[in-house]
């Protein structure tokens, strides 16, 4: 993702000024968001709410849960949320030795760290992750010490379909094998790029896959979140 960045940073840097007839997404400002927000966090100079999730509990400021979280976050990044349900997060001096799913990581890639951007540079993040990039992702996740300690090994990730929800957001669906030495399972996950205040933002949703209908109810929890995600944000 850091190399994506880059080179879209290096591309705007080269291009100059934007195109006129380009319309930057019209949002509000910081100031402008709910004072009501239950859980919130802050990037650099982006304010974000997150929304109420029937059933879940955004619970990365529960130090159990922060500590397994981070174990498997790339240094490249920074975990700005992380959805589990309610009674694993009540339950979070656990959390660490149980196996779920259903569970939501809302993050921020630093490279880009209060960096302008434009629904056309976060199509083709999009774009680039699809052709390859993935791939070479999953190389460099399972060398880490993170995943090779613990004896976790992730498949590379099948690309199951690509869409955009609304004018603000870009969205893939993907399956992947994840195994240790205790289990193997399939999961399907969703990866949505979401501009809030021209800042890219990124929310990941996995779900364990059992057949047809666990791609469908991925899809339909991915856009009931992203639809609150930009409501707490004033985005209508």
């Amino acid at each position: 993702m850091k190399k994506i960045i880059l080179l879209l940073l290096l591309s705007s840097t080269f291009m100059g000024c934007k195109n006129n007839a380009e319309k930057d997404t019209i949002a509000p400002t910081d100031e402008q968001v709910g004072s009501n927000c239950e859980s919130q966090a802050t990037f650099g100079d982006l304010s974000l709410c997150f929304p109420e999730i029937t059933g879940l509990t955004e619970c990365y400021d529960n130090p159990s849960v922060r500590s397994v979280v981070d174990q498997f976050n790339d240094s490249e990044n920074t975990i700005l949320g992380y959805y589990i349900e309610d009674a694993l997060c009540r339950n979070a001096a656990n959390f660490g030795t149980v196996s779920y799913d259903n569970y939501y990581q809302i993050y921020a890639t630093n490279m880009a760290k209060n960096y302008h951007m434009t629904v056309d540079e976060m199509n083709q993040i999009m774009t680039m992750m699809t052709s390859g990039f993935l791939d070479k992702t999953m190389e460099t996740v399972n060398e880490s010490e993170a995943f090779s300690a613990k004896k976790i090994e992730v498949s590379e990730p099948t690309l199951i379909e690509k869409y955009r929800l609304n004018p603000n957001s870009s969205t893939l669906i993907l399956l992947m094998n994840i195994a240790n030495e205790n289990e193997a399972r399939t999961m399907g996950v969703s990866m949505t790029a979401v501009l809030i205040r021209n800042r890219i933002v990124f929310v990941t949703h996995y779900l364990d896959y059992e057949d047809e209908s666990s791609l469908d109810m991925l899809k339909e929890h991915t856009e009931t979140f992203i639809a609150k995600f930009l409501k707490v944000n004033n985005y209508s």
